[in-house]
C-alpha cells in the first residue's frame, strides 16, 4: 500500500511541477494569467507535499521507507516516525525537555 501512495504522489507531485513550467513557457498566457495559474499549481503541489509527509509512508525523522518497519503516529508533530526514531527522540526528550513544548507524555504517549 505504501509503494502504491509514494508511485501516486511522485506521478501526480511531478505532473504539477510540470504544469506550472508549461504555463511559464506558454506564450498564449498574458503575464498576470501565468502567474495566477502558475500560483494555483505550486498551492495545489504544496498542499499534496503537505498530505505526503503526514501520510504513514515513510520516518518523518531519518527518512527510511522501508516497508517492513512499523511507523508510530506523533499527534504533536503530524508525522510518522519508525519506532527506533521515536524512541530515541521519547527518551531524549524525556532527559532535555523543552519548556516551551508540552509535558513529553503528551508529545509521545
Amino acid at each position: 500500500m505504501r509503494l502504491i501512495l509514494r508511485g501516486a504522489f511522485n506521478d501526480q507531485y511531478v505532473k504539477l511541477l510540470n504544469q506550472a513550467s508549461d504555463v511559464r513557457s506558454n506564450a498564449t498566457f498574458s503575464s498576470f494569467e501565468k502567474d495566477r495559474k502558475e500560483e494555483e499549481l505550486y498551492i495545489r503541489a504544496s498542499s499534496l507535499k503537505k498530505a505526503y509527509r503526514e501520510a504513514p509512508l515513510g520516518c518523518g525523522v531519518c527518512g527510511t521507507q522501508a516497508i517492513e518497519d512499523d511507523l508510530k503516529y506523533n499527534e504533536y508533530n503530524h508525522e510518522w516516525f519508525c519506532e527506533v526514531c521515536y524512541n530515541e527522540n521519547q527518551e531524549h526528550y524525556k532527559k532535555n525537555p523543552h519548556p516551551w513544548l508540552p509535558c513529553w507524555r503528551k508529545l509521545y504517549p
